[in-house]
């Protein structure tokens, strides 16, 4: 399959270094739900007007950037912080009116604002004019300040062209004396190896993760053409370990020699037929690790049954293991507690949320998988008569020290409530009765067979002879 890469855009560095700026990373939000700016704004500077020198010389920045949004914000807030310092030099009776002002527009500190950039170049006016343009801005922003949110203008921006025209002198306006301005700031040359490497790691992770995407159950890949490493696992092989009913904890167990290693499942899945069910064992097999690989598998696309959930074990002493539930029992909602989380007894259940918690149950596609797995407390029909798995990768005593400690699910499930080990631990015996008996009687039943074959060997000797001489036997 041939994969298109997408052509590299010129933009993208720029847009990486757009975002890596130290004004853009981390935007505090800045809106007003309700409006600061109060109707008798005018009559409030008209009155600190009248007592104020027509001609009283102050600073305005000269080169703001003229921005639809934030330049009527930004004139506010140098406004204000020429407010702070007329306040300093005032009288009593005048400071007092400057503060009635400074009411007017103090709504803009609330905002996070960033230092003012040092490439501002400031002129000299009077105080009429600040005055003048205080009151059109707040007309400007009032309709508008409850809808915009000025969090991208936290940072005042001066205009890129150096050769900035100054703004009309009045006949009362003093002559404009310029500041010297600064130099631009080489921060983004500064940054620019820094969005490489992002835009290349950016670039990894992204095909990393759609080589390793999981399928969806729509998009099933074909199991005979692609090979999937969902189980690769490895187990000790130490020859037969009998049949699953036997103790893990035995001394014959534990007194085995390490053995080689080997795959635990063909590093090829096999392709399952329709309607086919994958029935695992469940005792001895440890929580954790069971439900990792049934969250896998039916993630896959496959139908799964765990029976005997009741003799799964959990690694830690039983006293530890019951202390942690109980303290997971305590957890609810206090004002209506039927409303979760629920917390199941039965120990299949623990294991069913226990596998939930591993899939996107609240996904689609979580739902279906986890649609298509079913739990049991012993092993009801009809899959008493199927042939039974263990996941060699999750067995207790391939991965747990024989030193360990563990516990059983279902003595830990009857400690918090659960009230049917009895009934299960006696259709167990019933199983297991019935199956030693159908045993014996498959056992005689091969037994006669044989015995049949051996008396009729020796009257079919001459055809055998035949057949064998044309090919059909060998």
């Amino acid at each position: 399959m041939t994969v298109l890469a997408p052509a590299w855009s010129p933009v993208t560095p720029l847009l990486l270094l757009l975002l890596l700026s130290p004004g853009l990373c981390g935007t505090p939000d800045c809106t007003f739900p309700h409006s600061p700016i109060s109707s008798t704004f005018a009559d409030t500077i008209h009155k600190l007007s009248d007592y104020l020198l027509e001609d009283y010389p102050v600073t305005v920045a000269a080169n703001l950037h003229d921005d639809k949004l934030c330049g009527a914000f930004w004139r506010l807030v140098l406004a204000q912080r020429c407010m702070e310092r007329l306040k300093t030099v005032a009288g009593s009776q005048m400071q007092q009116l400057l503060e009635d002002v400074n009411t007017e527009i103090y709504f803009v500190t609330s905002c996070a604002l960033q230092p003012i950039p040092s490439c501002l170049r400031y002129v000299q006016t009077n105080i009429s004019h600040l005055l003048q343009d205080t009151s059109e801005q707040l007309v400007a922003l009032k309709p508008w300040i409850t809808r915009w949110n000025f969090s991208g203008c936290l940072e005042l921006r001066c205009q890129p062209d150096s050769s900035t025209l100054l703004p009309s002198r009045s006949p009362k306006a003093l002559e404009a004396t310029d500041l010297p301005a600064a130099q631009a700031p080489l921060l983004l040359l500064l940054l620019l190896p820094l969005a490489l490497l992002l835009v290349a790691t950016v670039w990894c992770l992204y095909w990393r993760r759609r080589r390793w995407r999981t399928p969806y159950p729509g998009e099933q890949w074909d199991l005979d053409t692609h090979t999937h490493d969902t189980l690769a696992n490895e187990v000790t092989e130490c020859g037969s370990r009998g049949s699953s009913d036997v103790p893990s904890s035995s001394p014959a167990t534990r007194d085995k020699k390490p053995c080689a290693r080997i795959s635990s499942f063909p590093r090829r899945l096999p392709k399952m037929a329709e309607g086919q069910v994958l029935v695992l064992d469940g005792r001895g097999h440890l929580l954790g690790r069971l439900a990792a690989i049934v969250a896998k598998q039916v993630l896959l696309g496959r139908k799964v049954v765990v029976v005997r959930c009741e003799g799964i074990n959990i690694s830690g002493n039983f006293y530890r293991n019951k202390l942690k539930y109980l303290a997971f029992l305590r957890k609810r909602m206090n004002t209506n507690p039927s409303r979760g989380p629920y917390h199941f007894r039965a120990p299949s259940r623990i294991f069913w949320r226990t596998v939930r918690g591993m899939l996107p149950h609240k996904t689609k596609r979580g739902q279906a998988a986890l649609d298509r797995l079913k739990v049991f407390d012993g092993i009801p029909p009809p899959y008493d008569k199927k042939k039974r798995m263990v996941v060699p990768a999750a067995l207790k005593v391939v991965r747990l020290k024989p030193t360990r400690k563990f516990a059983y699910l279902g003595r830990l499930a009857h400690e918090v409530g659960w009230k049917y080990q009895a009934v299960t631990a006696t259709l167990e015996e019933k199983r297991k009765e019935k199956a030693k008996i159908h045993y014996r009687k498959k056992k005689q039943l091969m037994r006669l067979r044989k015995q049949a074959e051996k008396n009729l060997e020796k009257k079919i000797d001459t055809y055998t002879e035949v057949l064998k001489t044309h090919g059909l036997l060998v």
